[in-house]
């Protein structure tokens, strides 16, 4: 083999790599920052209601998802304080992620 030729492959092969690393980089970016989008996104009437009862839920992802929604509507000014003791009610869930979110509205209502 040349050296001309040699040079080829490598410099071939460490394209190929920079590629993949480039698409394995965005699909992890991607899967971090997910598509939290979909919780500003609230056409439904009647959602306050539609989230008190998700909000008693026994599925922990459901009332997770249930939180994120009601602190995107918090934050984008829709007024929730009938939620309260509904959302206090969570915070003897297990999950950390949960406490926090229960956390960030008491915190977010006081503001």
């Amino acid at each position: 083999m040349k050296a001309a030729e040699l040079d080829r492959k490598i410099e071939n092969a460490a394209k190929r790599g920079y590629y993949r690393t480039k698409q394995i980089y965005k699909k992890i970016m991607r899967k971090i920052r997910g598509n939290d989008v979909r919780y500003f996104n609230t056409t439904k009437r009647g959602d306050i209601n539609d989230w008190r009862i998700q909000l008693h839920g026994l599925d922990k992802r459901q009332v997770g998802k249930t939180m994120k929604c009601v602190i995107a509507a918090m934050t984008i000014g829709t007024d929730v304080s009938s939620l309260f003791p509904d959302v206090i009610s969570c915070i003897h869930n297990e999950t950390l992620e949960l406490k926090k979110l229960v956390y960030l509205f008491v915190f977010l209502r006081r503001i």
